[in-house]
């Protein structure tokens, strides 16, 4: 079987693709902060009802309608908080596509099983977030430890 096995380097590709890294990291962090503080949000909404119901059943109607009133604001918070989450999952996954269009143009810069080596092995330095390895094996190939 043929195979070919090259080096290859594209500085301003490369200076891009870090830049696109910095985003997927960034991106990511902040969907983590997000779950964080919706599931924060979750819980005072499930406290805000129990006391809304716990004053409707009392029948005090000014903490019920406060209650309800405060139900109402939390849950403009976390329509706020969803629009914030969904436009962060809408960018991570723009810039995880960059980073699959780099690992596709990188591997279609060998042949054959060094193509293959290097796909396997930028996938793995992804998912280990280790950019300094990502960068040797975009040059070097698969095997560049």
């Amino acid at each position: 079987m043929i195979s070919l096995k090259t080096e290859v380097d594209f500085p301003i590709e490369m200076e891009e693709f870090g830049e696109v890294l910095r985003t997927v990291e960034m991106r990511d962090q902040r969907r983590a902060t997000l779950i964080a503080e919706t599931a924060e949000s979750s819980n005072q909404v499930k406290a805000l009802i129990i006391h809304a119901e716990d004053s409707r059943i009392l029948r005090d109607l000014a903490a019920t309608r406060t209650a309800y009133g405060d139900l109402f604001d939390m849950n403009k918070e976390l329509m706020v908080e969803h629009a914030k989450r969904f436009e962060n999952h809408a960018d991570l996954v723009g810039a995880l596509t960059q980073v699959n269009k780099m690992i596709q143009r990188a591997s279609k810069c060998r042949f054959g099983k060094h193509a293959a080596a290097a796909v396997k092995a930028m996938r793995k330095a992804v998912k280990e977030k280790n950019t300094q390895k990502l960068f040797r094996i975009v040059r070097f190939g698969g095997d560049a430890e």
